[in-house]
């Protein structure tokens, strides 16, 4: 039996509508967690959010970080007294973000409730009635 040309076509666009809708199951199945629920109220204080890192590259502070098999040791460059609230945001899953309130320059957290891939660390520092952010991406 021989087709013609018409029918070419036909099997052509039935075979493009099921690789369309093949595409379109694939993505609604995706997961698709924010990093903040509050978009909206972080987008409204972002030039806060902007002056504090600005703040701590004119005044030359730096996190020191480092980590190893079962530990993960933090250095704040504060001396006195101040306030920190470290984030460990987990870019493809809210579920395993941490929040750790720490009072301490060293703060010695413990790897195994990490878990182990990219994470993005957000430190924010409240001294002197100041605020400092630190942001910094780990691979653990």
């Amino acid at each position: 039996m021989k087709l013609n040309w018409g029918w070419y076509i036909v099997f052509a666009l039935v075979g493009f509508a099921i690789f369309i809708l093949y595409h379109v199951y694939g993505m609604m199945r995706q997961n698709t967690d924010l990093i903040t629920e509050n978009y909206y109220n972080e987008e409204l204080v972002y030039q806060e959010r902007i002056e504090e890192k600005q703040r701590v590259i004119d005044e030359n502070k730096a996190l020191k970080i480092n980590y190893d098999a079962s530990q993960i040791y933090i250095l704040l460059p504060f001396d006195g007294e101040f306030e920190a609230e470290i984030n460990f945001i987990h870019p493809e899953r809210q579920i395993f973000d941490k929040s750790y309130a720490v009072k301490d320059s060293l703060v010695i957290l413990s790897r195994s409730e990490l878990k182990p891939g990219k994470w993005l660390l957000k430190c924010l520092v409240h001294s002197e009635g100041k605020k400092y952010l630190f942001e910094e991406t780990l691979f653990l």
